[in-house]
């Protein structure tokens, strides 16, 4: 990021914009890659969370649905998060069906923790599974922060660059 230097104040300078731009679509398409392949293995039946998913879901909804149309269609649900991502007009719904999506799949750190911990402060690797999706999150917190309201993501970021990165001091 291209700065001058002013006593003991940095100015941001250059592309900043359109650096957090590029920035911004790096972790759209990799949001909408691991969604859409994870969601498309649940589909084929060939995922390798497909054994914590049904164990969660014989705890949680086997008495409302099949597990074979549930399966499914909760990776036909993860697809159209997937691809939802590399729609900006959908960035809000992507992003609160994201977490929603990111609840669910936290809950078997708590109602599974045979399968999520091998001792205390000690993940499985299902566990460590599980926590990764903080890394998602952020990732689509990032995008969903940026993107502001509909359609204003660049008038967005030069409000922010105008008013709190102008004069950063170190």
């Amino acid at each position: 990021m291209p700065a001058t230097k002013n006593s003991s104040t940095i100015f941001i300078t250059g592309n900043y914009n359109q650096r957090i731009h590029r920035s911004a679509w790096l972790n759209r398409w990799a949001l909408a890659i691991v969604y859409t392949w994870f969601g498309f293995l649940k589909i084929i039946w060939k995922s390798p969370a497909e054994q914590l998913v049904t164990s969660l879901f014989e705890s949680t909804l086997k008495p409302f649905m099949s597990l074979q149309i549930f399966l499914p269609s909760f990776g036909v649900l993860e697809c159209m998060i997937g691809i939802a991502w590399l729609l900006p007009r959908f960035t809000k719904i992507a992003y609160w069906a994201m977490v929603v999506h990111m609840v669910a799949t936290f809950l078997p750190v708590f109602m599974l923790p045979n399968i999520t911990w091998q001792s205390f402060m000690t993940l499985t690797l299902v566990g460590q599974y599980i926590f990764k999706n903080l890394v998602m999150l952020a990732a689509g917190t990032f995008i969903y922060t940026l993107a502001g309201t509909s359609g204003k993501q660049d008038r967005s970021m030069e409000r922010v660059e105008k008013e709190f990165l102008k004069p950063v001091g170190i």
